[in-house]
This record gives C-alpha cells, sequence and structure tokens, in this order.
C-alpha cells in the first residue's frame, strides 16, 4: 500500500520524494565505499582517497539505478491505474513490472568502475537467493522463512550462508584454479595477509596438489 501511494501521487511530490531516496542512496553508497577502501588499505587516508573518483561514480551508478527503477514502477502504477477493463493483462502484471524495472535500472549499475559492479553482482545475487529460498519455503511449505525480526538461532538461509562461506574458503585454500582471477585477487586483497601467511597457504596448496598425483585423498599427508 505505501508503494502504491508513493507511485500514484502527483508528479511534483513523486519527483521531490525520489530525489530524497536518490540522495540517500549516493551518500550511504559514497560512505560505504570510501570506508571499504580504507578498510582494504589499512587506515591510509589519503591511499583511499587516491581513487575517489571511483567512490564517486559507484554512488551516481546506485542513484542512477535508484531513479531509473523508481521511474519505470511508476510507470506501470499509473498504467495500471487509467486501464479501465477487469481483465489483468500480464504486461501489467508486478512480475512484469519488477522485471522491466530492474532490467533497465541495471544499466545505469555500469556508470561504477568494473570492479564495483563485481561486488555489486554479489550483493545482488545473494539477494536473489534470497528472494528465492524463501519464494521455495512459502510454495512448498518445507520451511518457514525469516520474516522480519527472527528468533530462531539456526535457519535455512544461515546454512546456505555458511555452507558458502566454507566452499569459498576450501576453494580458496585447495582449489584456486577453481576460481576466477578477479575474486581470487579481492579475496587475497581484503584478507591483507603477512608474507608467512601467504607462503603458508602455498605450501597448502603445494600439498594438495602432490595429494592428488599421489591418489591420496586432499588432506591425508595434512594430518
Amino acid at each position: 500500500m505505501a508503494d502504491r501511494k508513493f507511485y500514484l501521487q502527483s508528479s511534483e511530490e513523486f519527483m521531490k520524494t525520489l530525489g530524497r531516496k536518490a540522495g540517500k542512496v549516493v551518500k550511504y553508497s559514497i560512505i560505504m565505499r570510501f570506508a571499504l577502501n580504507l578498510v582494504l588499505h589499512r587506515l591510509n587516508l589519503f591511499k583511499a582517497m587516491k581513487n575517489s573518483l571511483s567512490v564517486l561514480r559507484l554512488g551516481l551508478g546506485c542513484g542512477a539505478f535508484n531513479v531509473v527503477f523508481h521511474l519505470v514502477r511508476r510507470f506501470f502504477a499509473l498504467k495500471r491505474q487509467a486501464k479501465s477493463t477487469r481483465k489483468n493483462s500480464i504486461f501489467l502484471s508486478q512480475e512484469f513490472e519488477l522485471t522491466c524495472a530492474c532490467s533497465l535500472a541495471s544499466f545505469a549499475l555500469h556508470i561504477a568502475p568494473p570492479n564495483d559492479i563485481r561486488i555489486l553482482k554479489v550483493v545482488i545475487f545473494s539477494r536473489a537467493m534470497t528472494s528465492l529460498v524463501a519464494y521455495v519455503g512459502e510454495a512448498t511449505g518445507l520451511y518457514r522463512p525469516i520474516e522480519g525480526e527472527d528468533d530462531r538461532r539456526l535457519t535455512v538461509e544461515y546454512f546456505l550462508a555458511i555452507t558458502a562461506c566454507f566452499f569459498l574458503v576450501y576453494c580458496y585454500i585447495f582449489a584456486p584454479h577453481s576460481m576466477p582471477p578477479s575474486l581470487f585477487k579481492t579475496v587475497t586483497r581484503a584478507l591483507a595477509m603477512s608474507d608467512g601467511e601467504k607462503r603458508l597457504f602455498d605450501v597448502l596448496r603445494a600439498i594438495s596438489e602432490l595429494e592428488l598425483k599421489m591418489g591420496y585423498k586432499v588432506g591425508t599427508m595434512a594430518k
């Protein structure tokens, strides 16, 4: 109901509200990206500020995504309100509306740098997986998806997230060739390992390769 009121208000009020929403998206995107830069450069403010243009491009890309997304949804809302017949068209359904809005808005993300787009892909994919898990739970009744504040300690979403983290760590240590080079470099840079830690991971990878060549299970020689 709140979305309906937002998209059906007057053009002037809608543009004012949309401007405030987009401004918040740009602001928080810039803050979060700069904070990530600061962490990756080990709290060195001067190094973190060197790629300030990339931070600004990410903020503008996210803001443009927000603007296009809401403009497309307003178009569909006005069309749906103006339609006089009772028969619902598939082209005015919420599913088609969201598909068009997300597809068109995604072009705005190309304002951001390529490396940041890869990060956004991870965020978008994780949200898509969360929605998919919730949809399967509601459709099949096999489990109850998370709704708002949840007092359960273990849920399907938590289990999938933990499994994905373990799988990523395993691939990073024992099967780095299975990871895209960009993802491998991103994880390495985020860990900010010392030379000794890097040598430790290299030794573990060498041991796993020897185990495979000798016909042992991975982890046998390490024991």
